[in-house]
């Protein structure tokens, strides 16, 4: 199996990179007319692209006002003058007119000249004052408009225009020419956060660029250069570009036996009941192929790789391999996905995360309307895990929108895959899952409804004997399903002769008073080979088949056994009286054999109390134990001490009592 399963999914996988037909590039001469072989329709991400980068460009920035900067321009210049007067004052014969320049720059812009400076020294009084109004009025004119980093350098040329046209002498003009323009700054920064919102914008608000090929279209014609468009149709097509070699096909190849290794180490360690199954092994190899190849198929143009229903894998995988083993498949299926696109990592992730939140929701499931909304929640997280991937991708946010829907019609396709192929593989298979087990357990089954109706006493005996095992198996984390409808079915052996049991004796004759227990014992033994059959005949899955052959395990028939020997004069042989079947093998098995004997032992107690009942609980137990009845169960002392108290909650209604109701005569009286 294992060999058909590494073939199997390496060439699946490796169907992806088949070798191209033909081998042209853009601007090769085509040898040959190329036709298209299917119908085609895809997005060209280059073209759409440029498109988006365009019309980002053609967005013009955005700028943000600073009002604040004509206050500080003119508060530079006065301080600029101010220094100058200063300066003036200065008459230290020390101090050279160099030295009051140097003094004067700490304060100007590295822009304004020396000439400048030193008029503002040297000019008389009513002149500088002259120049410094004029020069604040320039800046005042000037930055009352908007003005830019772009457009600075153009409006100190106005500035000097204003100079140029005042009515002052030409030194005076140029002086103020100089600080306007030196102190001149832009009014207006760009707002970087606002222009790229509105560059995406423009860029998410352009259509994707598809590009459509109908089946029989020609594609290019013989003696024509290849252009960009057309290499790309044939990329699509499968016609040209293809990756494949033979390393591709080695990794591949390296990949799948890393897969199986991965499976058998998880058989090995966590998976005991899958291995020694061979129906469990073969359903999930199909489970594999069958994800493998839809995974294949899906993610051929114009379907999309996020179609693939991984959440079916999870579910059906979980019900019938349970959740750990659901989880390791899912994995695996999402590192093949990523194989067959080309790893591509956002397929693979959205598989993981919906693969894994699905086989989570159904790891208990106990009705067929929790399937629904499993499912439904799974394609939840589909939707969300798909538009986190493109916008990891960063793709526009109205096309991320529009591949959440793949997700979700990967989420309903998967609902309804999970259903059919829950139904095919409980039919091919002839697997246990939850949903068959409820089905099993609806009294309207036609072998729980013969019990009913030809055995009554057995059936009421079984629904207490499942209510029993269905409270023992939850405390000790056994499958409580599996084991109430085990019980159910139980005794449905005793079909064929209900008589011969005593909870069906009523109002006749017990008619093993008139046989030997030799042959009493044969009737009684016999109702657990007739259960098997009956089990089978009506298609019974394999563990409930195994709890009704394995109920009473090799136990001696002890009011027969004892009962001969009072009436034989010689010895008895005790083993003649013993049942001829295995014991439990599993939990449920064992569970409900102590869960058979203590339900009849207590219906038989006179006068039950629970103190009678817990002891009667352990002196059954015990009695099994030491029968050696457990041994291959699989439960431990703990779950022994769980099972015993959890008898003992369940009989707690045998001691009720109810009052006794007089009858009317009484009453009246």
């Amino acid at each position: 199996m294992a060999i058909v399963l590494t073939v199997g999914l390496t060439l699946i996988i490796s169907s992806s990179y088949l070798p191209s037909r033909y081998d042209f590039e853009v601007g090769d001469l085509a040898t040959e007319t190329l036709v298209a072989p299917r119908t085609l329709a895809f997005q060209d991400d280059t073209a759409t692209e440029e498109l988006r980068r365009q019309a980002a460009e053609q967005v013009e920035p955005v700028y943000r006002s600073n009002p604040s900067v004509l206050v500080e321009v003119t508060g530079e210049v006065r301080a600029l003058f101010a220094r100058a007067r200063s300066l003036r004052a200065d008459f230290n014969a020390g101090v050279t007119m160099d030295d009051k320049i140097a003094r004067l720059r700490e304060l100007s812009p590295g822009t304004l000249n020396d000439d400048a400076l030193r008029y503002l020294l040297q000019a008389d009084l009513s002149a500088l004052d002259q120049v410094e109004q004029e020069s604040t009025a320039a800046l005042r004119q000037v930055l009352g408009q908007t003005v830019t980093e772009d457009s600075l350098e153009g409006q100190r040329q106005v500035v000097r225009a204003i100079a140029a046209s005042l009515p002052l002498a030409a030194g005076a003009q140029g002086t103020v020419a100089e600080i306007a323009s030196a102190y001149l700054r832009a009014n207006t920064v760009l707002d970087l956060d606002l222009t790229e919102a509105r560059r995406e914008e423009a860029a998410a608000s352009v259509a994707p660029v598809m590009v459509s090929v109908a089946k029989g279209e020609t594609v290019v014609t013989a003696g024509q250069i290849i252009s960009r468009q057309q290499i790309l149709k044939l990329q699509k097509l499968g016609l040209v570009g293809t990756r494949a070699d033979w390393k591709v096909w080695t990794g591949i190849f390296l990949t799948v036996l890393l897969e199986m290794a991965a499976i058998w180490l998880y058989l090995r360690r966590f998976g005991a009941a899958i291995k020694e199954d061979n129906n469990l092994l073969l359903a999930g190899a199909t489970l594999l192929l069958l994800f493998a190849l839809l995974a294949r198929l899906l993610s051929i143009p114009p379907l999309s790789p996020y179609l693939v229903p991984i959440v079916s894998l999870g579910i059906v995988g979980s019900i019938v391999l349970g959740s750990r083993a659901a989880s390791l498949l899912v994995v695996l299926e999402a590192i093949n996905l990523g194989l067959i696109t080309n790893l591509s990592l956002e397929y693979a992730l959205v598989a993981l995360i919906s693969g894994l939140c699905a086989a989570y929701l159904v790891s208990h499931l106990i009705e067929r309307s929790e399937l629904l909304s499993a499912g439904a929640i799974a394609s939840g997280f589909c939707l969300v895990a798909v538009f986190a991937a493109e916008m990891l991708r960063e793709a526009p946010v109205l096309e991320a929108l529009e591949f959440t829907l793949w997700g979700a019609g990967a989420g309903f396709l998967g609902l309804i895959l999970s259903v059919a192929l829950l139904e095919v593989f409980e039919v091919i298979f002839n697997l246990t899952t939850p949903l068959r087990l409820l089905e099993l357990g609806n009294p309207a089954q036609p072998l729980l409804r013969r019990l009913m109706q030809e055995a009554p006493g057995t059936y009421n005996h079984s629904i207490m004997v499942g209510n029993l095992a269905e409270a023992a198996a939850e405390a000790v984390g056994a499958d409580s399903l599996l084991a109430r409808v085990g019980a159910y079915y139980h005794d449905v052996g005793k079909i064929n002769r209900p008589e011969y049991f005593v909870e069906n004796q009523l109002h006749m004759h017990n008619p093993h008073d008139r046989l030997n227990p030799n042959l009493s014992k044969l009737a009684i033994m016999a109702h657990v080979g007739d259960g098997v059959e009956l089990a089978q005949r009506y298609g019974l899955p394999r563990p409930v088949v195994d709890i009704i052959k394995q109920h009473h395990g090799t136990s001696v028939l002890s009011y027969f056994y004892y009962k001969a020997k009072h009436n034989s004069v010689g010895d008895v042989n005790e083993e003649t009286y013993r049942y001829e079947e295995d014991k439990p093998t599993s939990r449920e098995a064992a569970i409900i054999m102590l869960a058979d004997s203590v339900e009849a032992a207590v219906k038989a107690m006179q006068h039950p109390t629970m103190k009678k009942i817990q002891m009667l609980i352990r002196d059954i137990i015990r009695q099994k134990m030491e029968d050696g009845q457990l041994d291959r169960s699989q439960l431990t002392f703990g779950d022994l001490g769980k099972v015993a108290d959890a008898f003992l909650v369940a009989l707690r209604g045998v001691v009720g009592h109810r009052i006794e109701y007089p009858a009317e005569g009484k009453v009246m009286a």
